[in-house]
């Protein structure tokens, strides 16, 4: 996991996708771009036909066991999670995006950077 993180802290920037809005304004920042709105815009792509076998996030949510297995068994792609959540947050913070309205919006309905879930620890997460 440490080589992991090591890893992920080599990139200028990392992005959320439930931020994608912010992580857009984020990726702009840093490099110091300049786009237009429909250049990024976050398209939606139909899926194939579902086998039945993926859980839904609601089903999680709504779900204290099934969620605590579903970390057990994803342990480690939650602490990098995690890690990369913290690393997007600090980095919203150096570039002065913390006050962007789009931004704001967009962290308040996902529960991001806010300090209330540690996403890389099963009991608060769930």
């Amino acid at each position: 996991m440490h080589l992991a993180k090591e890893a992920l802290d080599l990139h200028n920037f990392v992005g959320i996708l439930e931020a994608y809005k912010s992580s857009i304004l984020l990726m702009t920042s840093i490099y110091d771009l300049e786009v237009e709105k429909d250049q990024f815009r976050k398209e939606r792509v139909s899926k194939g036909k579902s086998c039945g076998s993926e859980l839904s996030v609601l089903r999680l949510q709504n779900d204290e066991d099934a969620c605590l297995k579903f970390c057990r068994l994803n342990a480690l792609d939650l602490q990098l999670y995690a890690h990369a959540h913290r690393s997007f947050c600090q980095r919203l913070e150096l570039f002065g995006l913390r006050d962007n309205p789009v931004v704001i919006k967009e962290l308040k309905r996902s529960s991001l950077c806010t300090g209330q879930v540690d996403f890389g620890d099963p009991e608060d997460y769930c």
